[in-house]
C-alpha cells in the first residue's frame, strides 16, 4: 500500500471529501513541542478502507479537516488526548 502524500490545500479538500464519505477512518498526528506554548502540528496520518494518506500541515492549510471531523464518519484514534489538543489548536475544532 503506497500512501498518498498531501501538501496542497486543494488536495486536502478533495481528500476530506473522500474520507468523510467512509463509515470510519483512523487518525494520528505528529507534532513539534519545543520552544512553543502550543504544540505545532507537523503531520496528520489518515487511514481508511484500503488507503493511507500523509498530510503535511506545514505546506497545506489543515483547516479543511474540520469538515471531516464534522462528518458522520467514525474517527478511530489511540491515546488521542494530545492529538485532540494539537488538532483543536491547528484547525479550531475536533
Amino acid at each position: 500500500m503506497t500512501p498518498r502524500w498531501v501538501e496542497r490545500t486543494a488536495d486536502l479538500e478533495a481528500l476530506v471529501d473522500i474520507v468523510a464519505a467512509e463509515d470510519r477512518y483512523a487518525i494520528d498526528t505528529e507534532f513539534h513541542r519545543e520552544r512553543t506554548y502550543y504544540p505545532r502540528l507537523a503531520l496528520v496520518q489518515l487511514a481508511w478502507a484500503e488507503e493511507i494518506a500523509l498530510v503535511d500541515p506545514l505546506a497545506a492549510d489543515p483547516k479543511p479537516l474540520v469538515k471531516l471531523f464534522e462528518s458522520p464518519a467514525l474517527a478511530v484514534a489511540h491515546a488521542a488526548q494530545q492529538d485532540l489538543d494539537v488538532l483543536t489548536h491547528a484547525v479550531g475544532a475536533v
